[in-house]
């Protein structure tokens, strides 16, 4: 109980620094219980006001009006920079994928013309493997 009391010091009012502790403590828990009844009622009152304010129909063609507004200032704000780009000569997206569908389609018949090529120089291995068999047995009559 010595130790006890040795840790408590006291303030100028006469308090032991424990108590003033217990009493910050005490009327901190008090405000916030206070702020939290506070909150709880507000919540529950505007909860019901809002859920109806929501579901009604003007609520739903408001909503609607800002949709199409603001879908609307995304088109015309593409549409503008589309208009930009073009007079400042600067690619476009559909600039790009037009050239990557021409380089795609390009790739495409080189490897045609690839596999072709394959296919000519295999016949054409054949054609020589025949003629080179062809040729031996005269070679053989011809020693």
């Amino acid at each position: 109980m010595a130790d006890n009391d040795s840790r408590r010091s006291v303030g100028a009012e006469g308090l032991a620094a424990t108590d003033i502790f217990e009493m910050w403590k005490q009327q901190y828990q008090d405000a916030q219980g206070t702020f939290k009844r506070f909150y709880d009622d507000a919540e529950s009152a505007w909860s019901g006001v809002m859920q109806e304010a929501i579901s009604s129909d003007p609520f739903a063609r408001m909503m609607a009006f800002t949709r199409e507004v603001f879908l609307t200032g995304i088109e015309i704000h593409r549409d503008s920079a589309q208009r930009t780009m073009e007079t400042l000569q600067i690619p476009t997206t559909s600039d790009v994928a037009r050239v990557a569908e021409l380089v795609v389609g390009v790739e495409d018949k080189l490897q045609r013309m690839n596999d072709r090529l394959d296919e000519m120089t295999d016949l054409l291995r054949r054609v020589q493997d025949a003629a080179q068999k062809a040729d031996e047995p005269r070679a053989g009559r011809a020693k």
